[in-house]
């Protein structure tokens, strides 16, 4: 995109929770210094760039948007990546003078940075599900670890009746009734029925 649209520098940072930003993704022609000057503004505007409905353009260099003083810049780029109302990232992208004050972004090159920060929006929900998918089967695989049959520690002759009848049950639609006082177990054994039962990839419901 960068060379698309004859940028000078840019970025991508994504949001980190509810008015944060990670540190960028992506980034081009930035020195360490530059990023650390973009995090500090980020800091001091966070509530302002997570409410980003529309994309920020300028061509003053005079704006304020990040630098106490951006006279080198003669046009700078600032979209939001959005999925269902909610940004998501951002994505900058700035020209700088060279000595000319009209060396501004073109319409068409405007067009094309948002066609592109729509979708990179996409490419970051597809991101967050897939690793959403992948926690939520870690956290069963834990469960499942944690409630299989295997980890329920007993030598009476009692419980391990009860866990032989529940082995030869536990893949039935039968209803399974669980008595005992508090403290016995029952929490337990009923993740390991599920767990163990061919119903394991569907949610337990406590």
């Amino acid at each position: 995109l960068v060379k698309k649209v004859r940028a000078d520098r840019g970025f991508i940072i994504l949001k980190n929770g509810e008015d944060q930003f990670s540190p960028p993704l992506f980034s081009f022609n930035l020195s360490p210094q530059d990023m650390e000057k973009f995090r500090s503004s980020f800091s001091r505007l966070n509530g302002e760039l997570t409410s980003l409905s529309e994309p920020i353009y300028s061509t003053s260099g005079k704006n304020g948007l990040f630098f106490e003083s951006e006279e080198g810049i003669s046009s700078l780029l600032l979209i939001p990546l959005k999925m269902g109302g909610e940004v998501k990232g951002l994505l900058y992208l700035d020209r700088e003078q060279n000595g000319s004050p009209a060396n501004s972004f073109r319409r068409d090159e405007l067009n094309l940075a948002v066609a592109f920060a729509e979708i990179m929006a996409l490419k970051v929900a597809e991101i967050e599900n897939r690793k959403l998918g992948e926690e939520n089967l870690r956290l069963k695989e834990q469960l499942k670890d944690k409630s299989a049959f295997s980890n329920i520690i007993t030598q009476n002759s009692d419980m391990m009746e009860i866990l032989w009848k529940l082995h030869q049950v536990k893949d039935t639609n039968l209803s399974i009734l669980l008595e005992g006082e508090t403290g016995t177990g029952k929490d337990q054994v009923s993740k390991a029925i599920h767990y163990n039962s061919n119903r394991k990839n569907k949610n337990f419901v406590v």
